[in-house]
């Protein structure tokens, strides 16, 4: 305890005794500043001892403190697509087919999202047909990753840094590649468009994630879907 403290609660100790015997207005106008003096000390941490046994009058409420400026607010989607994305109104996306040099999926996705993007979340068979689409129009045969990863347990899709992962749910669209027994259950955890054969047809196949193979980054736009 401080010392200044202590010879102040000694003193309203002492002050309060004396004022038990004595009914004098003086007195009590003494030890109610006594106690003002201690509840200001307190107040300011200087007292951390019990002293509940010492009798007074409560001091007064400090004022509240100013309030904090506002949080910053959460990231907003854009209205349009980069020069050199394709727009997509029907599915409100921009996307963008990374064909030149291939990537492992947890790079692929840390390159997606360096640009504000994603690696691509596939919803619907247009959608599905439409990215088809895009790939045969390189002439490329190459596989595709897509965000679609079962990295936490379960399928699900990547999302931008600080969400959770979008499940992929038993009635959610997908386009599994069912006809050679796809998804596997084995330690392939990370999701592609197949292509290289016809009957493959960009059907979707899990792979290892270590895996190097080009890949589709997509942009959610702020705008109302069809």
């Amino acid at each position: 305890m401080e010392l200044q403290t202590f010879l102040l609660l000694l003193l309203l100790t002492v002050q309060y005794s004396y004022c038990a015997n004595n009914k004098l207005k003086s007195c009590q106008a003494k030890l109610k500043r006594l106690q003002n003096d201690y509840n200001v000390l307190k107040v300011a941490g200087q007292c951390t001892c019990n002293c509940e046994g010492i009798k007074g009058l409560p001091g007064p409420t400090g004022p509240q403190g100013p309030q904090g400026p506002p949080g910053p607010t959460g990231p907003q989607l854009p209205t349009t697509c980069p020069h050199d994305f394709v727009q997509n109104s029907e599915f409100g996306s921009c996307y963008k087919l990374f064909t030149v040099e291939p990537f492992s999926w947890i790079d692929a996705l840390s390159h997606c999202q360096s640009m504000g993007a994603n690696l691509a979340m596939i919803e619907s068979n247009e959608e599905q047909n439409f990215l088809r689409e895009q790939i045969q129009q390189k002439n490329n045969l190459e596989n595709f990753w897509i965000g679609l990863n079962e990295l936490h347990g379960n399928w699900s899709w990547s999302t931008m840094p600080g969400q959770e992962n979008e499940p992929l749910g038993k009635d959610s669209y997908h386009s599994w590649n069912v006809d050679e027994g796809q998804p596997e259950n084995n330690d392939q955890n990370c999701a592609k468009m197949a292509g290289g054969t016809s009957t493959r047809n960009y059907r979707w196949h899990d792979d290892l994630c270590t895996s190097k193979d080009k890949y589709i980054c997509e942009i959610k736009l702020n705008i109302k879907q069809k």
